[in-house]
């Protein structure tokens, strides 16, 4: 026997740990940027979370002074062009990231095989800027996207089941040793394929 919910236009159905169905109210979003001329309410992603924040717009460039690590889902937005910049930090979750918007992902790791995510990410339609002096992943996690985006620099693949599509790279595609069962297709890019991963498909990659 069904019966017929209903909830608001400001909640999302979910599952509690019960089991039971319920309606959650969606938070609203929070303001992001490094500085004070925009007036955010946050200096960094990583203080809005530490803030119980779970959904944020970056409206101006964001520099994270430390990792970042939530216990809940999480939604970025980019406005404004804005950079976000990670640094040689890592951004990580329970749950999985969504990040999508006008504006540029930043990382510069310094220590090989190091992530700019450590956990589920989706990232979608954003320029992401590898600007690592190691050989370091953008996600090193199970089960993510990345869709749209214009990288940077290298694109460095590592976790599994990882899904990236329709997308172009400056650098060199380099599959690492830590990949395992990752799809990556429909790929315009100026440099070479490194393929060290196991059970990775490349398909659609176009040179020059």
């Amino acid at each position: 026997m069904s019966h017929p919910g209903q909830g608001q236009t400001n909640e999302l159905l979910k599952v509690d740990a019960s089991g039971r169905l319920l309606f959650q109210t969606i938070a609203a979003p929070v303001t992001v940027a490094s500085g004070t001329s925009l007036n955010p309410d946050y200096n960094t992603v990583g203080e809005a979370v530490d803030a119980g924040a779970t959904r944020m717009n970056v409206i101006g460039d964001t520099f994270e002074v430390s990792g970042v690590f939530s216990p809940d889902t999480l939604i970025i937005e980019l406005q404004n062009s804005a950079t976000w910049d990670l640094g040689a930090h890592t951004m990580g979750s329970a749950n999985k990231i969504d990040v999508r918007g006008n504006g540029a992902i930043r990382y510069t790791q310094t220590v090989a095989d190091t992530p700019a995510f450590s956990s589920s990410v989706n990232l979608d339609g954003i320029d992401i800027v590898n600007a690592s002096t190691a050989i370091c992943p953008l996600v090193a996690a199970v089960g993510y996207d990345v869709a749209s985006c214009d990288f940077t620099g290298d694109c460095v693949i590592a976790g599994s089941g990882g899904l990236m599509n329709s997308f172009s790279i400056t650098g060199d595609l380099i599959v690492t040793t830590l990949a395992s069962g990752c799809n990556v297709q429909h790929v315009n890019m100026t440099g070479t394929p490194v393929d060290s991963g196991v059970n990775t498909v490349l398909s659609n990659i176009r040179f020059g």
